[in-house]
């Protein structure tokens, strides 16, 4: 299904230790399980994107007072669709 050209999305580059920086403080804020793997990397159980969020809403009031996407399988369907 195609995203809707209306959401936007925000590409942020960060390098491995900024990544980890990040990392490390969504797990210690419990968004995020930290399992470890090869060579350094990690697997996450969680959501980076909504500690992320999170930490928008709390530094920027627009952010927190704007209306959020809802989240991923929760859209209602058009009736048009559903045939």
């Amino acid at each position: 299904m195609p995203r809707n050209p209306k959401n936007r999305r925000v590409e942020i580059l960060l390098s491995p230790d900024q990544y980890k920086a990040l990392l490390k403080a969504a797990e210690a804020e419990g968004y995020i399980t930290l399992l470890p793997k090869d060579e350094g990397k990690y697997k996450t159980e969680g959501s980076v994107a909504e500690f992320l969020r999170d930490h928008l809403s709390w530094t920027i009031p627009d952010f927190a007072k704007a209306t959020p996407l809802t989240g991923r399988g929760k859209f209602k369907r058009n009736e048009d669709d559903a045939q």
